[in-house]
């Protein structure tokens, strides 16, 4: 007998500019700078998976260093 999948969707509010500061600090080890915060927002339009992939995406290309 095959158990049915379950799933649970829960839905999340885009985080504010100062969210996406956080989770990034939170990421790198430091204080993120106001302007790449702001850039993060903007681009990823508060959905943190997307600023996790960023950050990763800088982190691997050298732009930015964990501390």
């Amino acid at each position: 007998m095959r158990a049915a999948a379950r799933s649970l969707r829960i839905d999340v509010p885009p985080l504010d500019r100062a969210g996406i500061s956080q989770l990034a600090s939170t990421v790198i080890g430091r204080e993120l700078a106001g302007r790449l915060a702001e850039d993060l927002h903007r681009a990823s339009g508060g959905n943190p998976g997307h600023t996790l992939r960023a950050l990763a995406t800088l982190i691997e290309d050298g732009q930015i260093q964990r501390a």
